[in-house]
């Protein structure tokens, strides 16, 4: 009764914010056309997530987490922006059937209720491999502070600290770094699995949280917060007003960093002001949070339309050179000529989203198989989780993170991605 409760009030909050969105957008004069496209594709996405709730009985299901990507896919048909551009009926394709591809992918029960993994590791090697990553993570950290020439958190208002960070950033060793991530996630797993101590998930807590406080990145400390709430709900029941307040901090955090980085910089306009200067909004009625979206998400979408454009104007087919990213890196496929590189395609670069790479790879053949291969990988991790395997905690925030992130670039054919999956593997035993 408690939860039908909990969904009620969900679905109403939603569909009020949704009205009111239309009725703002309306009373300032947006393109009523834009204001349709937007509210049908945001109560689709509204009766998707309240049918994963029925089809999962969780509120925490692969659909859910596809939501937030959903919403703004939904927002970006508000132009608020001169730099938007209207999208084409082939992007708008390319949309529905990514959409579509995931999702029944998700709800087709097609992964196997139990996953045989082979032999893991011994408790004492497992460990041995989590010092391991903790001391290159700390070396790799104490060498980059040395090439900056001072800790970043102590000096947040230096207008140079965001690009003296990347530009000091040590290639491949970073990755420990950013693998640190998920180390509050799988401290806790090993604690309750009884394989390190309480002293010793302390240590690591703490040095984890120092270390990466010092990178002010949002997508770390989303990784971070994922992880770690999922491997909190995995052991412990928590009240879903709780876990709203947890979100909600969460997301204070993320604007307070945007704030911080803004206060860093030598203007005298105010924040709002320069957001919608950024974004290319020519409307003062825009607030700061609206201009923030414009720029972080929606103009991503205008991008892949412009993106996917070109690829057709010059008959661009990547045949997996975008979906298997890390082995061309790895193998270095570029420098050898095997494989040619667009700037203009380059939808890392260009920002793109995650959907553009599929369609540049392999066209609507592409589109419909990768995307649906996402939708099946979430669905066996959740699967582990409800079987209480632990090796799917981890493995379903990293999907829940890629798809989150997919309103910036294709984060699930990173290397760091799959470095991750890689030590999530040999950390986690499931008990």
């Amino acid at each position: 009764m408690e939860k039908l409760k909990h969904k009620i009030t969900l679905l109403l909050l939603l569909i009020g914010f949704g009205l009111f969105l239309c009725l703002r957008y309306y009373l300032i004069d947006i393109d009523i056309n834009e204001i349709v496209c937007f509210a049908l594709f945001y109560f689709f996405s509204i009766a998707t997530l309240f049918i994963s709730f029925k089809f999962y009985d969780q509120f925490i299901n692969p659909i859910s987490i596809y939501f937030p990507f959903l919403f703004c896919v939904s927002y970006s048909f508000i132009r608020l922006s001169i730099d938007q551009t209207p999208y084409t009926l082939n992007t708008i394709i390319i949309v529905i059937l990514s959409i579509s591809s995931y999702i029944l992918a998700a709800m087709a029960k097609l992964a196997p209720k139990k996953i045989r993994t082979g032999k893991s590791f011994t408790k004492r090697t497992r460990r041995l491999i989590l010092y391991f990553i903790f001391a290159a993570a700390v070396i790799t950290f104490i060498l980059e502070i040395r090439l900056v020439g001072y800790i970043p958190i102590l000096n947040v208002t230096n207008a140079d600290i965001y690009k003296e960070l990347n530009k000091n950033i040590i290639p491949f060793l970073h990755y420990f770094v950013m693998i640190l991530a998920f180390f509050p996630a799988w401290v806790y797993i090993m604690r309750k699995q009884r394989i390190i101590s309480k002293r010793e998930f302390q240590l690591f807590l703490i040095g984890a949280f120092l270390i990466l406080i010092n990178y002010l990145s949002r997508q770390i400390y989303l990784m971070m917060a994922l992880s770690f709430i999922f491997a909190y709900l995995y052991y412990n029941k928590i009240h879903v007003g709780r876990l709203a307040i947890y979100i909600g901090s969460f997301l204070i955090l993320f604007i307070i960093v945007a704030i911080l980085r803004f206060s860093s910089m030598e203007t005298s306009i105010d924040i709002a002001e320069f957001y919608r200067l950024l974004a290319g909004i020519d409307n003062d009625n825009i607030t700061f949070f609206e201009a923030m979206f414009s720029e972080y998400s929606s103009k991503r979408f205008g991008v892949l339309n412009d993106v996917i454009s070109y690829a057709d104007e010059i008959d661009f087919w990547g045949i997996g050179m975008y979906a298997f990213k890390p082995i061309v890196s790895l193998l270095f496929l570029e420098d050898l000529g095997l494989v040619t590189t667009i700037p203009k395609l380059n939808t890392e670069v260009e920002v793109a989203t995650y959907l553009a790479d599929p369609y540049l790879d392999f066209r609507y053949l592409g589109v419909i198989i990768i995307n649906f291969s996402y939708g099946f990988i979430s669905n066996l991790f959740y699967n582990k989780i409800k079987n209480r395997e632990e090796t799917g905690i981890v493995g379903f925030s990293i999907i829940s993170f890629c798809l989150i992130m997919g309103m910036f670039i294709n984060y699930f054919n990173t290397l760091f991605i799959w470095i991750s999956l890689i030590f999530n593997r040999l950390l986690i035993k499931s008990s």
